[in-house]
């Protein structure tokens, strides 16, 4: 990540001076053991906490003096903190606390016009989802309305929409996308 300094630097040379959209998307899970709660290493759990709560508050923490007024921040999160998944605590806790953090973010950026939302994607075919198990193109698509796995791609609409015009009054929400496998 940049410092706070380069930032600075690189919106100048980028054009206004400022940044219009924030998107959080680094995560960590696949190499992460799936295991009890009782057996998660500390070690593991502060790894995944630092990459998937830690990261976007310090991204959005560096970003937030160079948001434009109207400025967007979008966090990802996961479908699985509404369902919870066995084993995967240490991930689970952490995408929830991503919820969290969006809904706080959300009141304290709002004075200046900033949205903060959050994406929550179901399990989503990715080369890190292939790495965790065999078989993923069919995870847990018999659960879901829509009939199919899950590709990157489903995202991009939802993301375009948190960070367009459209979306001025949305803020402080989690979004699903998981084609109808949570209905919250």
């Amino acid at each position: 990540m940049e410092s706070t300094e380069d930032l600075a630097k690189s919106c100048a040379e980028f054009g206004n001076g400022s940044i219009d959209v924030v998107l959080n998307n680094a995560a960590v899970y696949a190499g992460v053991t799936r295991s009890r709660l009782e057996d998660i290493d500390p070690a593991e759990w502060d790894l995944v906490m630092n990459v998937n709560l830690k990261g976007p508050w310090l991204v959005t923490r560096a970003a937030s003096p160079y948001l434009a007024e109207g400025g967007r921040v979008i966090n990802l999160s996961s479908a699985t903190i509404f369902s919870g998944s066995e084993h995967w605590l240490h991930y689970v806790a952490s995408k929830g606390g991503v919820v969290a953090l969006t809904r706080v973010m959300a009141k304290e950026l709002g004075r200046r016009g900033i949205t903060v939302n959050t994406i929550a994607p179901g399990f989503t075919l990715t080369e890190a989802s292939y790495g965790l198990m065999e078989n993923a193109e069919n995870y847990g698509v018999d659960r879901g309305a829509i009939k199919r796995p899950c590709q990157p791609e489903d995202i991009v609409g939802a993301a375009l929409f948190l960070a367009g015009p459209d979306s001025s009054y949305y803020t402080g929400q989690t979004m699903v996308v998981d084609g109808g496998r949570q209905f919250i």
